[in-house]
């Protein structure tokens, strides 16, 4: 009796590791130029439809990712697409594309380096200090007492 009862629960254990292995969410992604591909399935079960899909940067300091952009999957085939040419990515950040379902699945793809080679990045963000300030403000009177004098000379 206690050796039905092993092979029972072995069996229940196994079918369950099985079941759940056969709808894990995959994610699959090819970079063309700057336009990012890719498709969302579940192993299988075919394509994932409608399951949302977005770009994320992280950058190597603690901060969280940031989200670039967000698409759906489409309903036929589960395909997405992310044209990086209307939205460069930053520069020196890892780039993952992300595909979550509303119940949980989830399944991420790390594009390295050389996948990104084409593409133009977003130049880092530079501090802008006190002497870039007065220049813009010394612009601004300039052009305005050019704008003042030629609207006098003129009347």
């Amino acid at each position: 009796m206690i050796r039905l009862r092993r092979n029972v629960l072995a069996v229940a254990v196994v079918a369950t590791v099985h079941l759940a292995g056969a709808h894990a969410l995959q994610v699959f992604v090819t970079v063309e130029g700057t336009v990012l591909e890719g498709s969302a399935y579940f192993t299988g079960s075919g394509a994932a439809r409608a399951v949302p899909v977005h770009l994320e940067s992280e950058r190597d300091d603690a901060e969280p990712p940031t989200v670039l952009a967000r698409t759906m999957t489409r309903d036929e085939d589960g395909t997405f697409r992310f044209d990086l040419a209307t939205i460069p990515p930053p520069a020196e950040a890892t780039l993952r594309v992300v595909a979550e379902t509303l119940d949980g699945h989830r399944a991420v793809w790390t594009l390295r380096e050389e996948d990104l080679a084409g593409i133009p990045r977003e130049a880092p963000a530079r501090d802008v200090g006190v002497r870039e300030i007065l220049a813009g403000l010394a612009g601004i009177v300039a052009l305005t007492g050019l704008a003042g004098w030629a609207s006098r000379r003129h009347a």
